[in-house]
């Protein structure tokens, strides 16, 4: 489903909504996913060079499939506490 589908479906459900309380509600959880969003973005604007730097080499190398999967992480995890 597109945004302006997600958006729309949302408007539709809050029109047949009658109880106010239960509005207050879903209003209440809107501005605290915004602030949510606007927190995360304000987080990655404060990185400092360097951080940046670290951060698009760890989007690169996932772009070339360097990584590790969560199974062969836990597989290394449990060979450490064993040493």
């Amino acid at each position: 489903m597109s945004i302006q589908e997600l958006k729309s479906h949302i408007h539709q459900l809050v029109e047949e909504i009658e109880d106010e309380p239960a509005l207050e509600q879903l209003l209440e959880t809107a501005n605290e996913l915004r602030a949510d969003q606007s927190a995360r973005i304000a987080t990655l604007s404060d990185l400092t060079d360097a951080q940046r730097g670290r951060l698009n080499e760890a989007i690169q190398q996932h772009k070339d499939g360097k990584t590790v999967s969560h199974e062969e992480m836990k597989q290394q995890h449990r060979q450490w506490l064993n040493r």
